[in-house]
């Protein structure tokens, strides 16, 4: 029978090659072995190989050649996967992975996020909507009073008053930004992927609490040092005053500390309680809204001939405000041995310990698998 019709085509060297391997063991020759005994049956056809890519130009061996040896055939990895490999192996060799610390990782996780926040044509708008409201125009107020009332000059409880006056803009951005940090994780499970990482729930939390720092830095703190700068500007103070009222600065930064602490806690709280962002938005404005009026309602109830102070310890933004007084050393509206500052202190810290301790209790509940 010849090669054709055997279904194989024998090259010019005289090796005989297929696209079907197979191997056959046949007694040596001049072997004393007898031939497989013959049991009458007919044999089970055999089993053959799929066909596969053509032979290598290279080598003239298929993808998937069989090297025999003593242990039996070895197949090797197909040209394909070979090749694929290699193209990736080039286009990564210049890459270099260092592995990061824990604290660079946690870094990572909050600046990530609020990276991608700022990429969001809603977060951008809020931004320049804020500050146009919280910068533009309050310098636009002082040069006009300046303007019209030449003895018009400085007051260091412009810089209290100005937090106050951002309120609306901190709710807004804490119960927007909370409703999609732990929210969206939960929602889509994404939190157990976080935590099947090399990372505690304490990790975790710090890096969603930097996300909304940093957010409320963008939007309260620094625009309260440039008021500070600005009006001064208008106002034309030299440069050696700024140099004298550094401690100003100082004031700034550790009362917005206060604001961004307390908002952050609160937002996170909230977000980590539910799946669904409305319940963040609701609790968050809730919350805040919620604790004025019942000040206010404790305020005219109490009072009998005199007014009566302590109420205000119901007001997140009065405690806030207190602590401001306290900072800048002012003596503030609040009668000291009624509504002392270290009350609000005490109070204030109670609340966002116990959004820090619930937020953690919840994340300890969620089973994940390492």
């Amino acid at each position: 029978m010849s090669d054709e019709e055997g279904g194989t085509n024998a090259p010019n060297d005289g090796v005989q090659r297929s696209r079907w391997r197979s191997i056959t063991v046949e007694p040596p020759a001049g072997s004393d072995a007898p031939p497989p005994a013959s049991t009458g049956q007919e044999a089970p056809p055999r089993a053959t190989a799929a066909p596969q890519a053509p032979p290598s130009a290279s080598t003239g061996l298929g993808p998937t050649e069989a090297v025999s040896g003593a242990g039996g055939a070895e197949p090797l990895e197909p040209a394909s996967a070979q090749l694929a490999e290699g193209h990736i192996a080039a286009r990564y060799h210049h890459f270099e992975a260092e592995l990061a610390d824990r604290p660079a990782v946690v870094w990572g996780l909050g600046w990530r996020e609020f990276t991608r926040l700022l990429k969001t044509w809603w977060m951008i708008l809020l931004l320049l909507t804020s500050w146009f409201f919280t910068v533009l125009v309050p310098v636009l107020v002082i040069l006009t009073m300046a303007a019209f009332n030449p003895s018009f000059e400085y007051s260091v409880q412009s810089q209290i008053d100005f937090y106050n006056y951002m309120l609306p803009f901190l709710m807004i951005f804490a119960a927007l930004v909370g409703a999609r940090l732990v929210t969206r994780d939960l929602a889509d499970r994404a939190i157990h992927l976080y935590l099947a990482r090399p990372l505690t729930r304490a990790d975790y939390v710090t890096g969603r609490l930097i996300t909304l720092a940093l957010v409320f830095l963008l939007v309260a703190v620094i625009p309260n040092l440039l008021y500070f700068f600005f009006q001064n500007l208008a106002l034309g103070q030299e440069p050696i005053w700024y140099l004298k009222h550094l401690w100003v600065v100082g004031g700034i930064l550790l009362h917005g500390a206060f604001y961004l602490a307390f908002f952050s806690l609160l937002a996170l709280f909230f977000s980590t309680m539910s799946n669904k962002g409305y319940w963040t938005v609701t609790g968050v404005f809730v919350t805040v809204m919620l604790s004025e009026m019942v000040s206010n309602i404790a305020y005219f109830t109490l009072q009998q001939d005199k007014e009566n102070h302590a109420a205000f310890f119901l007001s997140i933004t009065r405690n806030l405000e207190n602590l401001g007084y306290a900072i800048y050393r002012l003596e503030g509206p609040f009668d000291p041995s009624q509504f002392p500052w270290a009350g609000s202190l005490a109070i204030l810290l109670t609340i966002m310990g116990g959004c820090l301790a619930a937020v953690l209790y919840r994340l300890s509940t969620l089973e994940v698998s390492r």
